[in-house]
């Protein structure tokens, strides 16, 4: 077991009190750390593999991690204070990893005041990085640090920030309907990004108005929010995006989620191949749960394009639940070489090669007996326990937008992080499973 969930917080340093430094091998530390933010990046990237499962990342990537961070904390308070509270008195955006590396430590050693600079950094580098170690770092005393308000109020941006973190960790949200109509577009920003764990009935006139302004990453924070509680004007607003603008793919991977496939087919039709835009057509036609997708899909399934033959090749699979990890339906042939006019290739891009016949015959094999007039998953009725299923098993590259199908159809009520520790989000599926079924 990891020590980052039970580590006793190391509290102030009593003044001229020497660290306890004379046993500590810094070599040793010093690779810790190194690794440590380095596989920092990796995890990060992990959550968006289109091979590992929650199961693979566990025993992989997200193990090594916490075994480096469980060495530094094995070093104690002099290691903490010499070699990972100054990265974040002072934090470098070029260094994201070692960020995170020290705001996990600093969280599981219970010195959360020292978050500070890195919360209210003017670079989102930088505050991405904490908020994604915390959120994964966390636990009961870090969410009552969240949650005190009777504390120094701290700036406007550290507030914010504080409130995106509450979010990810499940916490009610505070107000941001100020930040959400200043004119900080920065704190703005901030507010849309974690509006999603506030009060809908507060913030949803406010979330509407920010859908509409001019500024791209503001409009789609927003959007997001606005569809995860059920806005029809937010759902106005992500087809009209969605067919307007082919440069932001998260509007048309958000039509998947509104189960919009006809629009959506449109969209494959009229974007350019290989883009962005058909990329998240093909992506979001599987989250459709439209039956009528199946053909679309085998055109591009059966197309010249090797990219957009293996993204079509998963949505299939999310569609009709076809195991794409069988041997019988990979190519023997040498991989279809990668389009290097658009970069950067989706994750799907690592996948092997499929056999369009042999993929196509798995599939028509299934097309006969699914349920009509419904949305489908996986061959069977799109249903809040099949969403729960598909999050427990389903690779990484899938989760977030069922993530998002799965809060939008519950109204909020239920919502899993996919990007954070694996057995808090295990913990997470097992009450939404609870939730929707009732047990």
């Amino acid at each position: 077991m990891s020590m980052l969930s039970n580590w006793p917080p190391i509290g102030p340093r009593a003044p001229g009190a020497p660290a306890a430094a004379d046993a500590v091998l810094w070599p040793v530390m010093e690779e810790h750390l190194a690794e440590a933010a380095s596989l920092f990046d990796s995890l990060e990237r992990a959550y968006d593999s289109p091979r590992l499962t929650l199961e693979k990342l566990a025993r992989g990537v997200e193990a090594r991690w916490l075994a480096h961070i469980d060495g530094l904390l094995v070093g104690g308070r002099g290691v903490y204070e010499t070699l990972l509270r100054p990265i974040l008195e002072e934090p470098d955006p070029g260094a994201r990893g070692r960020v995170a590396v020290a705001a996990a430590v600093a969280v599981a050693v219970g010195a959360c005041a020292d978050l500070s600079p890195s919360l209210r950094h003017e670079r989102r580098e930088v505050r991405d990085a904490v908020v994604d170690a915390c959120a994964f770092a966390g636990g009961p005393a870090f969410d009552a640090w969240l949650e005190d308000l009777s504390g120094p109020a701290g700036t406007d941006m550290e507030q914010v920030t504080r409130a995106r973190l509450m979010a990810r960790r499940g916490l009610p949200a505070p107000s941001l309907v100020a930040w959400l109509q200043g004119g900080d577009l920065a704190l703005a920003r901030e507010a849309a990004r974690a509006a999603r764990g506030a009060d809908a009935r507060r913030h949803l006139p406010v979330i509407e108005y920010a859908i509409e302004q001019d500024d791209a990453e503001l409009r789609e924070a927003a959007l997001v929010a606005g569809i995860l509680w059920g806005s029809p004007r937010a759902r106005h607003a992500c087809r009209a995006r969605a067919r307007e603008d082919f440069s932001r793919p998260l509007p048309i991977l958000l039509l998947g989620v509104l189960g919009e496939g006809p629009w959506l087919a449109d969209i494959a039709a009229k974007a350019e191949a290989p883009s962005p835009a058909r990329w998240a057509a093909l992506f979001g036609l599987g989250i459709s749960g439209d039956s009528a997708a199946i053909d679309v899909l085998f055109r591009d399934l059966e197309g010249n394009d090797g990219v957009l033959a293996k993204v079509a090749a998963q949505s299939l699979s999310l569609l009709l639940g076809i195991d794409l990890r069988s041997d019988a339906l990979v190519a023997s042939a040498e991989k279809t070489p990668l389009p290097t006019a658009v970069t950067p290739l989706p994750r799907e891009a690592e996948l092997p090669d499929f056999d369009p016949v042999a993929v196509r015959r798995a599939c028509e094999a299934r097309r006969g007996g699914l349920p009509r007039g419904v949305r489908i998953l996986e061959g069977r009725r799109l249903t809040n326990e099949a969403l729960v299923d598909v999050l427990i098993r389903a690779p990484m590259r899938r989760r977030e937008p069922l993530a998002m199908l799965l809060a939008a159809s519950t109204g909020g009520r239920v919502r899993v992080d996919v990007r954070t520790k694996t057995s808090k989000q295990l913990r997470a599926l097992a009450a939404a499973k609870a939730a929707v079924t009732g047990t």
